[in-house]
């Protein structure tokens, strides 16, 4: 039986999504995008998902994490709109490292085929909307982020205009409907795709209702349950979050933001192969030049593509033009944000919409110009009349992303020590040692992620955790826990109720292992009990007369 041409392009962007991640198809249950303590905490969330919905899902952001503070989980992305495909995953499995890989493959795998959907609707023809899924999911201003998991997923941005713009031109509710559950999973899977995704329906809005001025007032009328619906749940969503800002300040200063603007050299970087090679060359010509602080050049393809999608043509093509006027709107919109305080737009924005001040990283807006990129090229290759010069580009445009994906071997090793908690009678706190302060950032953020972990497998409470925000008296704690024992780290964990203490020998440094000596001093005999040992491991019990939660 033949397949349609949905069903080859469906295929197509499979088989594409697999090529590009082949180094992690090698192994995808023991190999990762590059290691980082975001990936720690991606596989923590995950395993939290696991064992908080099936067992207590109304509590499931009270993440058992940096103990006691509350609503731990809206700390950071949740990706709880993730659940319903990983879940399953990591229970068949029991390994986060493949439910990670899964998600991966089929964000890229529905971000493509959602561009193409988009590309469609708005008039390309298939080889244009081919481009189109080509350009938004693996061109390198996407596709270079996947170390960042909520960065990654980006599947509703695409769908969710591909439905409006359905309910656009034929006026059928299920289609905005659908673009309100789709927005709604957005949201869950990723807050900053969610925000990203407001913005750009806020430009697409914004031009729609300058053809259509009833268009605002229609979608308000057909909203129905189903926008309640979508309403209530993104509420509830956003409860935690409102709550984490009043009582921790997860508020992003615009002198903060300021530190993480892109420059010039970011707009005209990509990791692609071709793009590294000819940078290489033109830098050795040029000499030394500004080092990009992030990846945001879409590809030489796109850009002219882009471009020629602005020539005139004569009255009598005008039938084969796509409506590439959204386009040209997340263009805008996504350049403008990602400049960030580089203009004084962000400023004006920032002071008026509260949760513009939860962005870090203002070039991560790209992602809407990127959609209105793959959007022009569509355009621009539909105005070739050749359909080889087409066929080459698209090629070209294949060729020019293939970038170096660079996968790491990690298994999610959790010591025999942390393990044996599990059988120990509540309650529990743990607290594990060594750790460090913020003062050494890199070896904290790698600590206290592996300890997250650890605690993923025993299911109790702990002191430790890696986030977007770190409390300040986390924070505290852990610099105090450098000196750990001594009578000051020791009183502060018996306030806090920690009961156990897991000391992990071997990852103290040489600087560090006289500290070790102080686990036999008689003065601290009555107030630390070695219940169990494991290689370099050892347990410890604080007395319970001192322990309260």
């Amino acid at each position: 039986m033949r397949l349609t041409t949905q069903g080859q392009v469906t295929l197509f962007f499979g088989a594409l999504t697999l090529l590009f991640a082949l180094p992690i198809l090698i192994d995808p249950a023991h190999r990762l995008v590059p290691l980082s303590s975001d990936t720690r905490l991606f596989l923590w969330t995950l395993e939290w998902h696991l064992r908080a919905l099936t067992t207590h899902p109304l509590t499931v952001f009270e993440a058992p994490i940096f103990y006691p503070a509350h609503h731990a989980l809206a700390f950071s992305e949740n990706l709880l709109g993730l659940a319903p495909l990983t879940a399953p995953v990591l229970a068949a499995s029991k390994n986060p490292v493949l439910a990670l890989n899964v998600a991966l493959l089929a964000a890229t795998w529905l971000s493509a085929l959602g561009a193409y959907a988009l590309a469609r609707r708005l008039g390309a023809s298939t080889g244009g909307a081919l481009l189109a899924g080509l350009v938004f999911a693996f061109g390198p201003p996407r596709f270079a982020r996947s170390a960042q998991v909520f960065l990654f997923m980006t599947p509703g941005l695409p769908w969710t205009f591909a439905f409006l713009e359905d309910y656009r031109s034929r006026g059928r509710p299920r289609s905005l409907h659908l673009a309100i559950l789709v927005f709604t999973w957005q949201c869950a899977a990723s807050l900053h795709m969610g925000l990203f995704t407001a913005f750009a329906g806020a430009a697409w809005l914004l031009l729609r209702a300058t053809r259509d001025r009833a268009l605002p007032a229609r979608i308000v009328r057909d909203l129905g349950l189903p926008g309640l619906a979508a309403g209530a749940a993104l509420t509830v969503l956003a409860v935690p979050y409102l709550a984490v800002r009043n009582e921790q300040g997860l508020v992003r200063t615009l002198g903060a933001v300021a530190d993480w603007d892109p420059n010039l050299a970011s707009f005209l970087a990509s990791p692609s192969l071709l793009h590294e090679a000819l940078t290489a060359a033109l830098s050795g010509l040029s000499g030394a030049h500004d080092a990009p602080r992030t990846y945001l050049f879409p590809g030489f393809v796109t850009v002219g593509l882009s471009l020629y999608a602005l020539r005139r043509w004569p009255a009598a093509d005008r039938d084969r033009f796509i409506d590439a006027s959204p386009g040209w709107a997340w263009l805008g919109a996504g350049l403008v944000l990602s400049l960030g305080t580089t203009l004084p737009f962000y400023g004006w924005l920032y002071a008026v919409l509260p949760t513009l001040d939860m962005v870090r990283v203002p070039s991560r807006f790209f992602v809407i110009a990127t959609l209105g990129l793959a959007i022009l090229a569509a355009a621009g290759l539909d105005r070739i009349r050749s359909p080889a010069i087409r066929r080459a580009l698209v090629v070209a445009a294949l060729l020019e992303f293939a970038i170096d994906v660079r996968a790491v071997e990690y298994r999610v090793d959790v010591p025999e020590a942390d393990r044996w908690l599990a059988s120990e009678s509540g309650p529990v706190v743990v607290a594990e040692v060594p750790t460090t302060g913020s003062e050494r950032a890199a070896r904290s953020s790698q600590l206290n992620s592996e300890y997250m972990l650890h605690a993923a497998a025993h299911g109790w409470p702990t002191i430790h955790g890696y986030s977007g925000l770190v409390p300040q008296k986390s924070e505290a704690l852990f610099r105090l826990l450098e000196d750990f024992p001594s009578d000051e780290s020791l009183a502060n964990l018996e306030s806090l109720g920690v009961t156990h203490v897991v000391v992990h020998r071997g990852l103290y440094r040489p600087g560090e292992r006289p500290l070790l000596g102080r686990f036999d001093d008689p003065a601290f005999l009555d107030r630390l009990t070695l219940v169990h040992e494991s290689g370099d491991d050892g347990v410890y019990r604080l007395p319970l007369s001192r322990a309260r939660r």
